[in-house]
């Protein structure tokens, strides 16, 4: 009986050992399960603060993008406006607060302009009203005016005196 005390004694050890060695193994899962809970979370706040600064930037690109399309669409409403009233003969160009007072010699056999804009202003050719309007060519009764703000070419107006 003294031997079957001693094995039972050495299974006890082995019984005990194994207990340790699964109980250690089972709370490491546990350890490493919540370590990635508290990583998954982590990742997941990062992924939350990404989504919301894409979030931010698209909002802004596409109020932007509304802007554009809005601003698109008054400049080809403008262009078609001028293409009509050029196919019937209408001119619709009025300067703000530009009128054309004389026009005189300047010496050197060129001309000068005086206009009303916010008081009077002498003007010759290349001189720009209102930051809008570019004073093209002077003549003895008439002045051409080219739109900067238009998309053509070719909008010169005359500004005659009256």
């Amino acid at each position: 009986m003294v031997n079957s005390g001693g094995v039972c004694n050495t299974m006890l050890k082995y019984f005990f050992i194994l207990l340790f060695i699964f109980s250690n193994v089972s709370f490491a899962n546990e350890a490493t399960a919540s370590l990635h809970t508290e990583v998954n979370k982590e990742e997941q706040k990062k992924n939350d603060i990404l989504n919301e600064i894409n979030i931010e930037k698209y909002k802004d690109e596409l109020m932007e993008y509304q802007r554009l399309q809005r601003e698109n669409l008054m400049l080809k409403l403008r262009l078609e406006n001028r293409t009509l009233e050029k196919s019937l003969g209408v001119d619709s160009f009025m300067p703000e607060g530009v009128k054309l007072v004389a026009i005189m010699s300047s010496g050197a056999g060129s001309l000068r302009a005086k206009i009303y804009e916010n008081g009077l202003k002498n003007v010759n050719e290349g001189d720009v009203l209102s930051e809008k309007y570019k004073v093209i060519k002077i003549n003895k009764d008439n002045i051409k005016i080219q739109d900067l703000s238009s998309m053509e070419e070719d909008t010169v107006f005359l500004l005659s005196k009256g």
